[in-house]
């Protein structure tokens, strides 16, 4: 398998082309960022490019850095990420983040990278975030960075050939010596005491490892490597250096060497281990594999293989597990330092992509590296006209247009060559057995020629690293740089004037070739990301979002938090970012991201719903979301008694009207209790005005932990959430009941009209309600049903269960509503149950409206659970065609729920437009037959005799797949920071 990625950023080259630009961003860098700049950005759970850098703060979090430009904080024992920290990025490569560095008191955080245009060095408050101070003075890149054992001091090494110091001042840092020697890059930088004398070790591209003495920035010793240094590490009185002439040199601490250790991989990220004995290095090179050595024999350790691309970052925990980062995932993963062995991983939802192709309203890819220039396999595609994502079988791929490397006479291929040697840095253009021309590609045209061919008239186009791709004509001219994509580009696929690349960043876009040679830049016109669930062997597709250049979208059920937007505040100032979900009412619009593939045009698509439905062209740094701050009480701080009064404040976006209408949506422990309702008490009038409002909530507290978020919602908008986290002592509570469980269960099978008829509908229903009845005096006091199917399941009915639900569900108590039928989109995508006496022709009439069914699930106080099998195949958008009826697909009706914060947890029979399946031999369908045998003891995976929610999910997830034989995908949404919560004793 190829590497995604070069282990080393290139610039100089970049740099002196940009010269022209840079000196612009310098003159108006000021009005640029005077304004927020909203970039729209994918975020699928981890990161998605290369990662540079990891370290351990000395309270055992994790944090990384990566080319994707975040520096993001993990909790190891989890495998969450706790938050990101971010700054100014832009488009290409500025904002790549190639080096971190925590104090050791771990209150800041220095980084570096592709900082344009004045290449500085960031200090973050580590635990807020916030910049507090940028350190100017390198003229190139900044590699690497590391503080003094007192955090006194700061070092760091540039594309600038130098190594700077940085003294601190009380709480400012202060530039030091500049030490200057090297003749290449400096890639790698440490400081480290010597006999009470602060040094200073680095290493160069230019082949060396220098000793300095940190105060007087002398040169004390200097050793050698056949190629580049690139990584040091330093131990208790040893100093490792690692070149990619395979070897990993060991030096005393006047640089005298010691040993030579010879690895059979390019040796990468090395960390020593605190006992002093053990070294840790990453891999660059086929096998990759990371190593652990002894130091002081240069025996090879152990080795973890599990990597299967280049591993750049690598660390101890405090319990002295292994870490390593990379991968053709980008995944961190956890590990035996003594026999090798995984013990977890942290793992975005993304995948590589490795084969595209097209056909019609489909995007064909596969995410399986089988062969190199795009010949992989495909194995799925997405509809754009469904909306959904399918698995493709070989006769079904064979039918989707790739790409050729041939044009009547006109052959492709590619030689060994450009500034730094890559075997395919030159593309050969020949007619028949002449050379007609050659592109040879560098540091400003992303390195390599990774996957090229020709499109139907003639002219060629070719995707490198970095994300170039660039179409050119048949002498070898560049015609248009297509902008976009982040990551190594390895396929493409044309089809007619339609361009489809696939690339290391994880996503596909779609190019309109039209615009060649009427515009030199061209932007997607769609890109689409596809999540997998990497708990199932293979990993199967659990989620997706296609988007426009503007940020318009549509997804499945949670993948509007699959990409967002990064909003630059200015240079000196930390940035934000901003998942989709957040401006759901101003951008979540499927019928425009469905015509835009269509048309081949945002603008186009925009113009054409105008005449149809209200549409208008929205500009995202105009409609940024509230921010808001929890004054007090202060995160971890324990409450003596059943309440707590939150003092608030919320700052509305720069340019905002000061009379905009805010809402406050408090969340104790991932469930909404707003205020007025359920104990929540306004202890003042709310500001009305103002940019900045204060509010004061009193909430009131369970016994022990307590998770409170805290957002504002602005008619365009909903905040990121306030989070603290109290602990509540109380006496113990002087009702010892245990608490009610309302169950409404409706399934429909026969109904007025007989081409609607399913099977074993009304079976799921009597079977839930059957199996929860049995939990009454066991887990609940009791358990109150309502049981609707058939001919009883009519509109009022279902109506009167919920008023039924809203005057009888307090907040100690568990509601349940499932939900068995068909449910059908009209012609305006609104969303509706068929009763009984449903008239697929007259929903409004007859139906009832999925709102109806939102409304009330977000208002009840208690904890509650909605499961949902409304996609039922049959008839009713089969061959029996009824008027006004589009499609079967709840994905919006939802969203529109969970919208709400409310804090309701959805599980879900399919996916999208995915029809659930029954079979005779069960009785009911795969979703009910998965749930009850889950309940019956199945997903009891700890043996506990509890069945949780989470251990539901995961048994639900496992069991519909096997028993669809993965026709048939089901969801669950569960609320940040809803604790699991026993469902079920056996």
């Amino acid at each position: 398998m190829p590497c995604t990625a070069y282990t080393k950023p290139h610039c100089r080259n970049m740099l002196l082309s940009l010269a022209a630009s840079i000196l612009l961003l310098l003159l108006s860098s000021s009005a640029l960022h005077a304004a927020p700049q909203a970039l729209l950005r994918l975020d699928p759970g981890g990161h998605t490019v290369k990662i540079w850098r990891l370290l351990i703060t000395p309270d055992g979090r994790l944090v990384t850095a990566s080319d994707d430009k975040t520096i993001r904080i993990w909790n190891p024992k989890n495998g969450r990420e706790e938050r990101k920290i971010l700054g100014q990025l832009g488009s290409g490569s500025e904002g790549k983040i190639y080096s971190i560095a925590l104090s050791p008191d771990g209150k800041l955080l220095a980084s570096g990278g592709y900082f344009m245009p004045e290449h500085v060095i960031r200090l973050h408050d580590f635990h807020s975030g916030e910049l507090r101070q940028i350190l100017k003075g390198h003229e190139n890149v900044v590699y690497d960075l590391d503080f003094s054992p007192d955090g006194r001091w700061l070092v760091s090494g540039s594309g600038d050939y130098t190594v700077r110091l940085w003294k601190r001042s009380g709480s400012r840092f202060t530039a030091g010596p500049v030490l200057q020697g090297h003749e290449n890059d400096v890639y790698a930088v440490r400081l480290f005491e010597d006999k009470g004398r602060l040094r200073v070790v680095s290493a160069s591209d230019d082949h060396t490892v220098r000793l300095w003495d940190a105060e007087s920035g002398r040169q004390l010793a200097l050793g050698r490597h056949d190629e580049d240094p690139n990584w040091i590490a330093v131990g208790p009185d040893w100093i490792a250096s690692a070149g990619y002439d395979k070897t990993i040199r060991i030096w005393d601490y006047a640089l005298r060497p010691i040993r030579t250790i010879r690895s059979e991989t390019k040796p990468t990220g090395l960390a020593a281990h605190p006992d002093g004995n053990r070294l840790l290095s990453g891999t660059s090179s086929y096998p990759y594999k990371v190593n652990i050595w002894n130091v002081h024999s240069g025996k090879l350790l152990t080795s973890y293989t599990g990597h299967e691309n280049l591993t750049m970052a690598v660390g101890w925990l405090p319990d002295g597990t292994a870490v390593s980062a990379g991968g053709d995932d980008k995944e961190i993963v956890f590990w035996d330092a003594d026999t090798g062995r995984e013990k977890r991983r942290i793992v975005g939802g993304g995948r590589a992509v490795w084969a595209s192709g097209l056909k019609g309203s489909q995007f064909g890819f596969g995410t399986t590296w089988t062969a190199n220039y795009g010949k992989s396999d495909l194995e799925h595609a997405f509809d754009f006209a469904s909306l959904q994502v399918t698995k493709l079988s070989k006769s079904d791929a064979s039918s989707f247009q790739r790409l050729r490397t041939h044009f009547g006479p006109l052959r492709l291929s590619h030689e060994k060559g450009g500034d730094y040697g890559y075997s395919d840095a030159v593309l050969v253009i020949k007619e028949g057995s002449r050379e007609r021309a050659r592109v040879v590609r560098d540091a400003t045209g992303g390195y390599v020629h990774r996957v090229y061919g020709f499109t139907p008239d003639g002219s060629i186009v070719s995707g490198g690293a970095n994300g170039q791709l660039s179409v050119y004509n048949k002498d070898g001219k560049e015609l248009a740089n297509l902008v976009g994509h982040e990551g190594t580009i390895w396929v493409l696929a044309v089809e007619g004037n339609r361009l489809l690349s696939g690339s290391a960043d994880q996503t596909l876009k779609l190019w309109d070739l039209g615009q060649v040679g009427s515009k030199q830049t061209i932007e997607p016109t769609v890109s689409l990301f596809v999540s997998f669930d990497k708990t199932l062997s293979p990993p199967e597709p659990s989620g997706w979002v296609a988007w426009t250049k503007s940020g318009y979208y549509a997804s499945s059920l949670n993948g509007d938090r699959l990409i967002g937007f990064h909003v630059n505040r200015g240079s000196e100032k930390s940035a934000r970012f901003y998942d989709s979900s957040r401006f759901y009412e101003s951008l979540y619009n499927p019928e425009l991201v469905r015509q835009a593939f269509l048309l081949g045009s945002e603008q186009q698509a925009i113009a054409k719903l105008k005449k149809t439905r209200r549409t208008e062209q929205v500009e995202v740094s105009a409609i940024l979301p509230p921010e808001v701050r929890i004054v007090s009480p202060a995160n971890g701080v324990e409450i003596s008694g059943s309440e707590a009064t939150l003092e608030l404040e919320v700052t509305l976006p720069g340019g905002s009207d000061r009379n905009t209408e805010l809402k406050l949506i408090v969340k104790l422990n991932g469930r909404s209790i707003e205020a007025g309702q359920r104990g929540v008490k306004r202890t003042e009038a709310d500001p009305s005005s103002g940019i900045v409002r204060r509010f004061s909530r009193t909430v009131p507290l369970d016994q022990g932990e307590n998770v409170i978020e805290v957002l504002a919602k602005s008619p365009s908008a909903i905040s990121n959430p306030a989070v603290i986290t109290l602990s509540s002592r109380q006496a113990a509570p002087a009702d010892p009941f245990m608490p009610n469980l309302y169950v409404l269960s409706i399934g429909v099978s026969d109904y007025e009209n007989n081409d609607l008829d399913l099977r074993f509908a009304h079976a799921d229903a009597e079977g839930i309600a059957r199996a929860f009845k049995s939990q009454q005096g066991r887990l609940f006091g009791e358990v109150r049903s309502r049981v609707l199917t058939n001919e009883e399941a009519t509109k009022g009915e279902i109506l009167d269960g919920f008023d039924w639900l809203e005057s009888e569900v307090t907040q100690r108590d568990v509601a349940v509503v499932f939900v068995a039928g068909h449910g059908v989109n009209d012609s305006r995508d609104n969303y509706w149950f068929l009763p009984h006496d449903a008239n697929p022709e007259k929903l409004r009439r007859s139906a009832v409206q999925w709102s109806d069914f939102n409304s009330i699930l977000a208002d009840l106080p208690g904890k509650t659970l909605l499961m949902v099998d409304t996609c039922k195949s049959g008839n009713v958008t089969g061959s029996k065609k009824f008027r006004g009826i589009s499609r079967s697909d709840s994905t919006s009706a939802l969203k529109e729920l969970l919208r709400t914060e409310s804090g309701v947890v959805v599980m879900t029979a399919s996916t999208g437009s995915e029809l659930s399946v029954e079979d005779t031999s069960w009785g009911h369908g795969a979703f009910t037959k998965a749930l009850l045998d889950g309940l019956k003891g199945s997903a009891d995976y700890d043996r506990d005799q509890v069945i949780t929610l989470k251990e539901l999910d995961l048994h639900v997830t496992r069991s519909v797949k096997t028993l669809t034989r993965g026709q048939q995908r089901p969801t669950t949404t569960v609320p940040p920071n809803f604790p699991d919560f026993p469902l079920f004793v056996r």
